[in-house]
């Protein structure tokens, strides 16, 4: 089953590269987690689950996607960092911080990467979501969670608390499957087996936790050492210019089709 989600931002989003420095910068688009974990929001919030078990919802997210890609409607995605005053968290001078008898060194201020989508027609920024599922339900433990429109319907940050989002429509609906070759102007992995024949427009790399394989046990410094990632292609709209990629796909990969729409996913045979 799959779902075409349009989501329209207030200004932008927050989502930060993980690294070494105080100072990081910010993706282009929400990495493919962040849609799921704002997903597992929703449902954590119906079902009343709490902080600790509501982190296997993503997990169960994981284990049933076959694709998921993202393109913009009509936004530009600018990247940025500003000053931003935060409680820290550290040992100076043997002392824990933060430390209420001592607030000036409870605090820092380093530069916050954030991702601004500029609109190209005078409209609220909108991105497009495409989405496949092997189940239209989730299992979490003895429940059986129902995956419709409604739950998408409902997503209202993709990121920070200040990334608010609306969702302008949902489409559910069945897709056909294409193998080997096709033309796609969604987001996919750049990996083995995905091999880009011709690209037109504007595609940038980013690299992000691995959306098909995600692991209850994961670490920020998974992520710096490169472990359970992906280079994702990510199409930067330019104007009028649509960003297209003819791919060639191997027997692990298909496409995945609704009308004109095309997304890379996972082939369960």
């Amino acid at each position: 089953m799959g779902y075409l989600i349009d989501l329209e931002f207030v200004w932008g989003f927050q989502a930060r590269v993980i690294g070494l420095s105080k100072t990081s910068p910010s993706f282009y688009y929400p990495p493919p987690t962040s849609f799921l974990g704002a997903a597992a929001e929703v449902i954590a919030k119906e079902y009343k689950i709490g902080e600790s078990n509501g982190k296997n919802i993503i997990f169960k997210f994981s284990e049933n996607l076959l694709a998921l890609g993202i393109k913009p409607l009509n936004c530009i995605p600018i990247r940025y960092a500003d000053l931003n005053r935060i409680i820290t968290i550290k040992m100076t001078g043997g002392k824990p911080y933060p430390n209420p008898k001592d607030l000036k060194k409870s605090f820092d201020s380093p530069a916050t990467g954030k991702t601004i989508f500029s609109t190209i027609d005078n409209e609220a920024p909108m991105i497009r979501l495409f989405i496949v599922f092997k189940h239209d339900y989730l299992r979490l433990n003895d429940t059986y969670i129902t995956i419709n429109e409604d739950l998408f319907w409902k997503i209202h940050r993709v990121g920070s608390k200040e990334s608010r989002v609306s969702c302008n429509d949902v489409k559910m609906h069945e897709v056909n499957v294409i193998h080997k070759n096709a033309l796609t102007n969604y987001s996919f992995p750049k990996i083995e087996g995905i091999e880009i024949e011709k690209t037109e427009g504007e595609w940038e790399t980013e690299v992000y936790i691995d959306p098909f394989s995600i692991e209850t046990q994961y670490q920020p410094l998974d992520y710096i050492k490169g472990e359970k990632t992906v280079p994702f292609m990510v199409p930067i709209k330019r104007g009028s210019t649509e960003p297209k990629c003819n791919v060639k796909l191997k027997e692990n990969f298909v496409f995945y089709s609704f009308n004109e729409e095309v997304v890379i996913g996972r082939w369960l045979k």
